[in-house]
């Protein structure tokens, strides 16, 4: 991002980080090296929104919310799993 004024943050530049988050040119663990995952940055995002929001409703925030309509990536919801009474006795 380049270190922006948050009053110069657009969709458009999350959108070019958060690119380069999945690809791994911007990683801030070893773990991370080789790109996050759709989750994390859903949740990177969700934060940063959650800034502008709660400085708003504080009323410390003027602007509109840089990331307000800006869709996170959707994530495959995993299928539920039981255990058999074998396994829970085991």
């Amino acid at each position: 991002l380049g270190n922006p004024l948050a009053t110069d943050l657009t969709s458009k530049m999350f959108a070019h980080y958060r690119d380069k988050r999945l690809t791994g040119e911007i990683y801030f663990s070893e773990k991370w090296k080789k790109g996050a995952s759709p989750v994390t940055i859903n949740l990177e995002q969700s934060y940063l929104s959650s800034v502008f929001s709660e400085l708003s409703r504080l009323g410390e925030w003027s602007y509109p919310n840089p990331l307000e309509n800006m869709r996170k990536f959707t994530i495959a919801e995993k299928e539920m799993a039981w255990l058999t009474h074998e396994q829970i006795v085991e």
